[in-house]
């Protein structure tokens, strides 16, 4: 059914009052970079048809070692520039395997929880979440894996919830 007029024009109205969104800056932390492509393609690549500008746009939320490996890109004179910058970001920071292994090794250097650090707790519950919502459909993790991020997770809340605090 076809929306009338006056209510797409309406909802134009509202969206423009947003504040307007951006992509974050992406370093090459590879456990940044889901969510970096992510907001990469919502925000700029759904509104931008020419491969040119999208690779002017991926430079600009790039820095550190992600814009490095993409500056080559920028000198090509083929139309394919974007797509072979968007392909050594792919291969270089997408794999699944170093994203697991860099979840696992901040969890594994994580400082030593002290008793009744509530703080300290909170953020090591926290970090616990984000590793399995991470992992979560990653194809290097183990079942246990998987199993040990949510087990862990929800001792710390049982642990919270013992000592009357909340999450």
């Amino acid at each position: 059914d076809a929306l009338p007029i006056s209510q797409i024009i309406a909802t134009q109205q509202a969206r423009s009052l947003l504040p307007s969104h951006q992509p974050p800056t992406f370093s090459g932390d590879v456990m940044s970079y889901p969510a970096f492509i992510a907001a990469f393609e919502t925000l700029i690549e759904t509104k931008v048809d020419i491969c040119s500008e999208l690779l002017y746009f991926l430079d600009q939320y790039t820095s550190g070692k992600a814009k490095e490996l993409i500056k080559g890109c920028l000198q090509m004179k083929s139309g394919d520039s974007y797509k072979e910058a968007r392909r050594l970001l792919k291969k270089h920071f997408s794999d699944p395997y170093k994203i697991a292994s860099a979840y696992i090794a901040k969890l594994s250097n994580w400082p030593a929880v002290r008793p009744n650090d509530g703080t300290g707790l909170q953020e090591f519950s926290t970090a616990l979440e984000q590793a399995r919502n991470a992992m979560t459909g990653n194809a290097c993790m183990t079942s246990t894996q998987l199993t040990f991020f949510a087990s862990y997770g929800r001792s710390c809340r049982d642990i919270f919830a013992v000592n009357g605090r909340r999450e």
